[in-house]
């Protein structure tokens, strides 16, 4: 992992908020923060006894913790030039990792919600507009064109569109997308990756929904 990005994120408060989950103990963490803190003074090998002099805990058990830390691989023990060096970088490669994940969750929870109310604005527009309840199929659809970057107004604007023509189905709407999509790939690389068969196949899975619900106004 690149040292940039593991010297970017703050020690103390990515091992506040991971500890837990690391399966750590406060005593844990306690070490680990002093450990940092002589680090941080210039000593190079950091040993249970010089910690000892600066905690509340004694040798043995803070020898207890130095060894199940390194099992954990949070802690490391090196060889130099100078003989044996203490380093964090293994922890600090895992805390970095989780932040991270942390951020990726964060960002994927946020546009899911946007996709969400985006669907459902969607829904409220489409059955008001049509003038009646969607299938689940049509659902569907929608939720597919949402997942597939295309936004609110877009899609609205192509219901408008259908409407405008007399056609009344998704399946009039989903071509007008379509046809947009295609325009748009022409222009930006020269050709289009919407694939025939696709389209074929969800035409007539509409084909057979809306003759369900009786409501196929395509011409």
């Amino acid at each position: 992992m690149n040292n940039n990005t593991i010297l970017a994120i703050n020690f103390e408060y990515a091992l506040m908020e991971f500890y837990k989950k690391l399966s750590l103990s406060e005593n844990d963490v306690a070490v680990l923060f002093m450990i940092k803190h002589l680090l941080e003074q210039n000593n190079s090998l950091i040993t249970a006894d010089l910690l000892a002099i600066k905690m509340n805990l004694p040798v043995s058990e803070i020898d207890q913790i130095l060894v199940n830390l390194m099992h954990k691989k949070y802690l490391a023990y090196n060889k130099s030039s100078k003989g044996l060096v203490t380093s964090l970088h293994p922890l600090e490669e895992k805390l970095s990792e989780m932040y991270q994940m942390e951020i990726a969750k964060d960002a994927s929870q946020r546009f899911n919600e946007a996709n969400l109310k985006a669907m459902k604005n969607i829904y409220e527009v489409f059955e008001r507009e049509l003038g009646r309840t969607l299938s689940p199929v049509e659902l569907s659809l929608i939720d597919e064109w949402v997942m597939n970057g295309y936004s609110e107004e877009v899609c609205v604007e192509a219901l408008h569109e259908a409407l405008s023509k007399r056609k009344n189905s998704l399946k009039a709407v989903d071509k007008i997308l379509m046809k947009w999509q295609a325009r748009d790939d022409m222009e930006n690389v020269g050709h289009t990756a919407i694939s025939g068969n696709w389209k074929k196949n969800i035409n007539q899975t509409l084909d057979i929904v809306e003759k369900k619900w009786g409501k196929n106004d395509e011409k």
